[in-house]
């Protein structure tokens, strides 16, 4: 008798044929900034944007892209544009997700990552979800630090 490996039992539930495809979605939630700041500003605000995935079995792989606002006061806004590439495992409903990218600012364009999680679920090519997503940006001699709570909605084709 043959035996399989671990390995081809992974290859086959990442590579067959069912639950793939690609998706599009959009997400909104708030973005809060985690550094320490003086003065009268507004740590955070309203973050929105958009996901382009293809879905495997266990993964997803896709880029995410949106407006990430990071200090507001009365007379300026400092905000952040990434674009990451990103992975996202999924047992059933629950997922961890990770990615890299460029985080595009007024002050510079930087490198950082995003790792989290939430919780998925849809109806046929429907699916919604909610999650965290804990951002780190380095540059400028220091890291800055962000958490953004999200909920969305992807369409599947």
């Amino acid at each position: 008798m043959r035996r399989i490996s671990v390995i081809t039992i992974i290859f086959i539930l990442l590579f067959s044929g069912a639950a793939y495809g690609f998706k599009i979605g959009g997400f909104a939630g708030y973005n809060i900034y985690l550094e320490d700041v003086s003065g009268d500003v507004t740590k955070g605000g309203l973050a929105y944007g958009g996901t382009i995935t293809y879905s495997l079995i266990l993964l997803d792989v896709g880029l995410l892209s949106g407006y990430f606002p990071m200090l507001s006061s009365s007379t300026s806004d400092i905000y952040t544009i990434p674009v990451l590439a990103y992975g996202k495992f999924g047992l059933g409903p629950v997922y961890l997700m990770g990615g890299v990218g460029v985080y595009f600012a007024d002050g510079g364009d930087n490198f950082g990552f995003a790792i989290g999680g939430g919780y998925k679920a849809g109806l046929g090519i429907i699916g919604i979800n909610i999650g965290a997503l804990y951002h780190n940006i380095s540059g400028g001699g220091s890291d800055i630090s962000m958490l953004t709570l999200l909920g969305g909605i992807e369409l599947g084709f």
